[in-house]
């Protein structure tokens, strides 16, 4: 499939993450993120299916040709998912625009991600505060940054409840929910 620039390059990108974290980040995986469904389902997937599913992730199985600004994926069933790498990118993205147009001090949130240009206009760092998972009134801490990203990654926003405390951070490699949160009070 042709690809824009800005997609090919951030598929390249992705490809590096993945092989700098021996494959911990993993742009290819789309089926465990369709098969765990957070944004619909109301319970985890079925053992068997959940068995299977490692198979179809691989972030060697896609194949970037440069020449052609092409992608394509190895194997049937495969997906990708730019979840784990869309909203840095789109801050990152953000963060030039402002820079391109004289901004020299601003902040912004894409859904967990803060991004924080330069210090606040008076010089100080931004503060960004980060929420309690189960009350959103409540702060676990408050981060100080100046030209920095935040990004947090948890149950707070896309979660279903199984009893176990599962969360969205999908491992690649055991395509099950590695987080467990508990014993969390408000």
């Amino acid at each position: 499939m042709k690809l824009s620039p800005e997609t090919y390059g951030l598929l390249k990108r992705s490809i590096g993450y993945s092989v700098l974290t021996a494959g911990l980040f993993d742009v290819t995986v789309g089926p465990l993120m369709d098969l765990w469904d957070f944004a619909h389902a109301s319970c985890a997937p079925a053992e068997e299916d959940i068995a299977s599913a490692p198979s179809l992730v691989g972030f060697r199985d896609l194949l970037l040709d440069g020449a052609k600004r092409t992608a394509m994926l190895g194997g049937q069933g495969q997906g990708i998912d730019l979840g784990g790498i869309g909203k840095g990118y789109a801050g990152v993205c953000g963060m030039e625009a402002l820079r391109k147009n004289g901004i020299r001090s601003a902040a912004f949130s894409i859904g967990g991600n803060v991004s924080v240009l330069g210090a606040k206009p008076d010089g100080t760092p931004w503060s960004v505060g980060v929420r309690h998972p189960r009350n959103h009134g409540l702060l676990l801490g408050t981060l100080f940054a100046k030209g920095k990203s935040i990004v947090t990654s948890g149950i707070t926003n896309v979660s279903f409840s199984t009893g176990k405390g599962d969360g969205i951070i999908i491992s690649s490699t055991l395509a099950r929910a590695t987080t467990r949160i508990r014993g969390w009070s408000a």
